[in-house]
């Protein structure tokens, strides 16, 4: 038997102190209610009505309980209410981590759509350093599927597919000779972020890899990166899908399309929790939808 609906068939008997009213109002019978109240005396080892062929009383024990459970049943029903309330209604802070690139090419251009939809929800952004690990004090980080990841603290859902290339501004390549080897690249300088400019070097699809000692330019302000090789200071390597916009306009051109990094995939982390908060699982399927219809935008 449930402990919760004993307490309450016990509550009715001692308000009543008559097992058949506390039955009917229980669409119950008075066989059932008696049952169920003996079972709460045998979990709690102790009597708590004294039961006559004219009349039921609560003993000591039993009306301490009746008071302290009858509080404690209201508790719980406004809780019930309150929570049924928040999924109908979904609301409070969300946390969203990224790093630049993505925070800023991803993450913040979807939040007003959101917002919008869901306007007592508020979303607290936290842009990391490229090559960051996931927050551990976030809701949600989305990421690319190049770190190591504890499956048993995250749960990962990918997002979108990409490819990492080398690109440069024609301002640029005017002024070089041609590049047609790793050796060329390797030359050339380049404009990095932080995490890349410590390795030193980008591993390339094939196994070989480009080593990157000309940094011209190091930033983890991903407006400064792409400023910087629009205006021609150097070569970068980037996401096929937030570059794809300066192809078409001309702004930026490929270099060596057959080389290129390792299939990569953006990936949304959010803590291994048996209950998912549904504003967590809304911003997911938000985000999801918005990726992928980025990534058509762009191709």
């Amino acid at each position: 038997m449930d402990f919760v609906d004993c307490s309450k068939a016990f509550l009715l008997v001692s308000e009543h102190k008559n097992f058949k009213i506390a039955a009917e109002k229980m669409g119950s019978s008075a066989s059932t209610v008696s049952k169920k109240v003996r079972y709460l005396e045998n979990q709690l080892k102790t009597n708590l009505l004294v039961r006559t062929t004219r009349r039921v009383t609560l003993t000591e024990t039993g009306e301490l309980f009746a008071k302290k459970m009858k509080y404690l049943l209201a508790e719980l029903d406004e809780t019930v209410v309150t929570v049924k309330q928040l999924s109908k209604q979904p609301q409070g802070k969300l946390k969203v981590a990224g790093n630049t690139l993505i925070g800023s090419k991803i993450i913040s251009p979807s939040l007003p759509s959101f917002l919008a939809k869901y306007p007592e929800i508020d979303i607290e952004l936290s842009v990391l350093p490229i090559g960051s690990p996931p927050s551990s004090e976030s809701d949600i980080t989305i990421t690319s599927n190049n770190y190591e990841i504890d499956s048993l603290s995250y749960r990962r859902i990918p997002l979108v597919s990409y490819d990492i290339g080398f690109y440069a501004a024609p301002c640029y390549l005017e002024g070089v000779t041609r590049i047609e080897s790793i050796e060329d690249l390797e030359a050339q300088p380049f404009v990095l972020s932080k995490i890349y400019y410590q390795k030193r070097a980008f591993e390339l699809s094939d196994g070989r890899k480009v080593r990157l000692n000309n940094a011209r330019f190091v930033s983890d302000n991903v407006e400064a990166l792409f400023e910087n090789v629009l205006a021609g200071v150097g070569m970068f390597f980037a996401p096929d899908m937030f570059v794809n916009q300066y192809l078409k306009s001309g702004q930026l051109v490929r270099v060596l399309p057959e080389m290129k990094g390792p299939k990569s995939k953006m990936v949304a982390l959010y803590p291994n929790l048996d209950f998912i908060p549904q504003k967590t699982r809304l911003f997911l399927d938000h985000i999801k939808e918005y990726t992928s219809k980025a990534k058509l935008l762009d191709a």
